[in-house]
């Protein structure tokens, strides 16, 4: 079926229901999803600042160790068999002083960079030269600590950093102290924080440097860090940057440069792990939004059941009131089906009283309709009669007392030639419409008042005529002697 004819067909109960459902849960569920996203940055937010609170613990932990160690530099420098030059009783020393620091490297270095003493190999060994002359050169030149950025070490054989002390002597730098950290020694304080295994925390030098990584190798280190987050360890101190990964794997790396040792920590969070909790949430919202949107489907379809056997139940009702029929009222269940089924049964009452009505109204109108025909035909059959009886009669009185009737005359002069035998008086009348003679007409000139009492009643011709009539005829009376 083509969408068009589904648009034009009337949407039944239940599917409004269920558009009044989705109408209702859409928009909550989009709010929902609004407010989750909105959680969800905010909470990406915090581990963002909870991650730069461990990147700023981890550098100041880096700091403390180099701190440490350039304290007991100094300590070390005061030796006074550094005033002798009893460079054997200083290797002594300086062997002690690593005690505390396993994996560490002490050197005695003079002013032209050649190391005296090397704690990696015995006392007495030939030593080469200092693997970063620039970091010395630094050194001597302003006379304060330094940290220096990786190099390598002729000696150890592999890339690591160093802390420096100047030995001073009378306002002069006579010899420098350098404790050399490999990568793994410094790695350690990363291992003591419980890095969890999907974040990679990274220590980069000055120049931006890997010095060393939780997740990494010793093969990782002096690889330089990504352009992105390169430039950002030299612009800012702290910060968040976006980058691939070594692995092809987006991550999102939150820094923090300490101020002493000019060292940066880094910690990777892959991109992953922070929106798998949004895929969670997000898959938890949409998984309970559609079991909410098909219990509200069920509930529907039963209330919709529900009503629409209340609105079905009106239809027989409301057949049985077209066709004239008694109105029963199935069960139902919803007040205003109910309201429109007592309306229904009403309506039949009027409807029958209505009918009654009318019936008595048509009987009534039939009856006035045959006394109608029923008058007419009576006046046609007197019309008849009227037109074939004579225009007048005269009655009178016989001497003996007896009434003689007087047959039709063709005119007056006829009756004035003699006396009808036997007849003392006569009267004469004519019918309306027809034309009156000269003997109704000498008759008119007398009342019927004005006659004698041996003269015939007026008063009975007048009801003789009305009996034919509605209307009583004019009627003049006369007497004649003839």
């Amino acid at each position: 079926m083509r969408l068009r004819d589904l648009m034009r067909r009337a949407p039944t109960i239940r599917q409004w229901l269920a558009m009044l459902l989705a109408a209702c849960m859409v928009p909550a569920a989009g709010a929902v999803v609004v407010l989750f996203l909105y959680s969800y940055q905010r909470e990406r937010a915090g581990i963002e600042r909870a991650t730069l609170d461990v990147t700023r613990a981890l550098t100041q932990a880096i700091d403390r160790e180099l701190a440490s160690a350039q304290g007991a530099m100094q300590a070390l420098a005061t030796s006074p068999n550094l005033d002798h030059a009893d460079l054997h009783a200083f290797y002594g020393q300086a062997t002690e002083v690593l005690h505390d620091r396993p994996g560490n490297t002490l050197l005695l270095v003079g002013r032209d960079g050649r190391q005296v003493v090397n704690t990696h190999v015995p006392y007495g060994a030939p030593l080469p030269m200092h693997g970063n002359p620039l970091q010395l050169r630094r050194v001597i030149d302003s006379g304060r600590p330094l940290v220096s950025d990786l190099y390598f070490a002729p000696i150890v054989g592999r890339l690591l950093t160093s802390v420096d002390v100047p030995v001073l002597r009378r306002g002069e730098v006579r010899y420098l102290l350098s404790m050399q950290y490999v990568g793994e020694r410094l790695g350690a304080i990363l291992t003591r924080q419980n890095i969890p295994p999907d974040v990679t925390a990274t220590i980069y030098d000055s120049t931006a440097r890997i010095v060393w990584r939780s997740r990494g190798s010793r093969a990782d280190v002096g690889r330089r860090a990504d352009p992105g987050l390169a430039g950002g360890l030299l612009l800012e101190p702290e910060g968040i940057v976006d980058e691939p990964g070594p692995d092809s794997v987006p991550y999102v790396t939150v820094f923090s440069r300490s101020a002493v040792s000019n060292w940066t920590v880094a910690i990777a969070l892959p991109r992953g792990a922070l929106n798998a909790a949004l895929w969670r949430s997000l898959a938890w919202i949409a998984l309970g939004a559609l079991a909410m949107f098909t219990l509200g489907l069920a509930l529907v379809r039963a209330i919709g059941s529900h009503i629409e056997r209340s609105i079905r139940g009106l239809v027989p009702p409301a057949i049985a009131l077209g066709y004239g029929e008694p109105v029963t009222l199935p069960p139902l269940h919803l007040r205003e089906t109910r309201d429109v089924g007592q309306a229904l049964v009403q309506a039949a009452a009027l409807l029958h009283e209505r009918t009654r009505q009318r019936d008595d109204a048509e009987r009534d109108r039939r009856r006035l309709s045959d006394a109608n025909q029923e008058i007419e035909r009576s006046e046609a059959f007197l019309r008849g009669i009227f037109e074939e009886t004579p225009d007048g009669c005269c009655w009178s009185a016989s001497t003996a007392g007896s009434r003689a009737r007087m047959p039709r005359a063709s005119s007056c002069s006829a009756m004035r030639r003699g006396r009808w035998p036997g007849s003392r008086s006569t009267t004469c009348y004519t019918r309306p419409g027809r034309r009156r003679s000269r003997c109704a007409s000498a008759c008119a000139r007398r009342r019927c008042g004005a006659a004698s009492t041996a003269r015939p009643s007026c008063t009975a011709a007048a009801a003789t005529a009305a009996a034919f009539r509605p209307t009583p005829w004019p009627a003049r009376c006369a007497s004649a002697r003839w």
